[in-house]
């Protein structure tokens, strides 16, 4: 008998391990994970630079934008670091898109996606104009 065959033979006779019942698997329910907080990016100064609800969005370089773009980059949304001059652009638009789908605000106002986007940072205050 050759090597090749003796080892077949062997493991043949092995004792096999006992499988395991099969158990449905539950999902876990995973907490939405906290806003990391942020450095200090303040641009203005003293106290928190305002951030305004309506602007930012496609109507020329604005600060709002700007901390927009910064908090995205900082919740981990990469793909806005290539827009990160405070202009809004179709890489912010998608960065912003995406976060809203991870949290699950597709279908919330602009506001509601900015106060989720800025918890925890105390460089901004978010205005309505």
């Amino acid at each position: 008998m050759s090597d090749s065959n003796e080892l077949d033979a062997k493991l043949e006779e092995a004792p096999k391990p006992e499988a395991a019942p099969a158990e449905p698997v539950k999902a876990k329910r995973v907490a939405k994970p906290e806003a990391p907080k942020s450095p200090n990016a303040r641009i203005m100064g003293r106290g928190p630079d305002p951030v305004r609800v309506s602007t930012g969005l496609g109507s020329g370089k604005s600060l709002t934008t700007h901390h927009i773009q910064r908090r995205l980059i900082e919740r981990g949304f990469p793909s806005v670091y290539e827009d990160r001059d405070g202009f809004w652009r179709e890489g912010t638009q998608s960065a912003l898109n995406a976060f809203a789908d991870v949290q699950g605000l597709s279908e919330a106002s602009h506001r509601q996606i900015l106060e989720s986007l800025f918890e925890n940072d105390d460089n901004v205050e978010l205005k309505d104009d």
